[in-house]
């Protein structure tokens, strides 16, 4: 690889990094909100 290649590619790995707990803790959040409101689907329909 050249230089600039490598500065850019070291540059990237290092904001991915940054952004790992970020991304993974938004994904947690997500599957808590789905799981929520699956439960309150399957909720109503047993109701019904």
């Amino acid at each position: 690889m050249f230089t600039p290649d490598l500065a850019f590619e070291t540059i990237v790995r290092k904001q991915i990094e940054r952004m790992k707990i970020p991304s993974l803790k938004c994904v947690d959040l997500v599957v808590a909100q789905l799981t929520e409101v699956v439960h309150e689907c399957t909720a109503k329909v047993t109701r019904k």
